[in-house]
């Protein structure tokens, strides 16, 4: 069970890392966006960009609502007592 759990430890772990690293992205854009002086196709080329930036988060969450089930399903199943 110990390597099962650092397993899962490590999954949700990376799990984390990679919401953090496409908050800071995101993050990090609207900054950009709310300080700089932008022209019309310069502006238009930043938003696309964020859109595909956004797009890309909605793609990865529901890539890991399935790693997540997963995990819970492997979970259970360790944790469960077999039956008789």
């Amino acid at each position: 069970m110990s390597s099962s759990r650092e397993t899962i430890l490590e999954i949700l772990s990376s799990v984390a890392s990679i919401e953090n690293a496409l908050a800071d992205a995101i993050n990090a854009q609207t900054r950009i966006l709310n300080k700089g002086n932008f022209k019309s196709d310069q502006l238009e080329l930043f938003t696309d960009n964020l859109m595909t930036l956004i797009a890309l988060t909605i793609r990865k969450e529901l890539a890991l609502d399935i790693i997540l089930q997963d995990v819970i399903n492997v979970v259970e199943k360790v944790t469960t007592p077999p039956a008789n």
